[in-house]
Parts: structure tokens; sequence; C-alpha cells
């Protein structure tokens, strides 16, 4: 069996960048495990979102759904197409994000090197998602 022990930060340890809303929630079981690993190899795992939630009610959230995380940043969206989101990235020197927006790749793929969108299972997804994705992938070969 696998054992779980702690470690010191690995002098090349990673950010990674965790979205909230239909990212961790659409998949937090999965996520949470993800981070656990990230965790235990010595990253820095942060959750950003422009959720308007109370602060304590996202707390009890990740706890609930067991997701370790080092911050927790809430910012105001102002629906700025993931621009903000994109400077948090670049202060924090992130190295991979996780987003359920595939629209934000275009926007992270200056900053940080690793994206993983992560959408709903098959039947669950929403009709754009497929064309979403087919135009997010044509701006950025085009960039």
């Amino acid at each position: 069996a696998f054992r779980f022990e702690e470690r010191a930060k690995e002098p090349d340890s990673r950010v990674f960048v965790f979205d909230f809303d239909g990212t961790i929630t659409g998949a937090p079981e999965q996520l949470s495990r993800l981070a656990m690993g990230l965790k235990a190899l010595g990253d820095t795992v942060i959750v950003l979102t422009g959720s308007e939630e109370p602060r304590a009610t996202l707390i009890k959230q990740l706890s609930g759904f067991g997701f370790p995380y080092d911050e927790l940043i809430q910012y105001v969206d102002d629906s700025t197409d993931g621009l903000d989101r994109a400077e948090y990235l670049k202060q924090r020197g992130a190295w991979g994000a996780f987003d359920n927006r595939v629209d934000r790749a275009v926007v992270f793929a200056d900053i940080c090197p690793v994206f993983y969108l992560v959408t709903k299972p098959d039947g669950e997804r929403s009709p754009g998602v497929k064309s979403d994705a087919k135009a997010a992938a044509a701006a950025l070969t085009k960039a």
C-alpha cells in the first residue's frame, strides 16, 4: 500500500492554481486527490476564485471536499475575461492552472506553461463546450 509522508519543500517546487466554481466544485473528489499529490511533492496549491460567497463558506466547502491548499484568493472578477486572474497567476509564479473555462487558456498561455481544462462528464456538458474549445485552440495556434 502507498504510504503518505510529509516532506520538506523541494527547491524545485511548483505553484498550481485551481479555480473554485465549476472546477473544484465540478470534480471535488478528483481534484482533491490531485492537490494532495501535489502537496506531497512539496508544491504550493492556491485556490483562486471570483466567487462572491463569504470566505468562511468557501473554506468550509474546501474542507468538506478534503481539498488541501496553501492560499485562498478571492478577487472581484468584474468580467475581465480572465485578465485579472492572469495577473494573479503571474504574481504567484504559477506553473500549472486548473480551470473550467476553456477561453481562459488563451489568456493564461503566456503566463502559465500548463493549463488543465476541467469539464463535466459526457452528457452533462454545456452545448457550447466543443465550439468554445475549438475557438480557443484556433486562437492559440494563431498566437
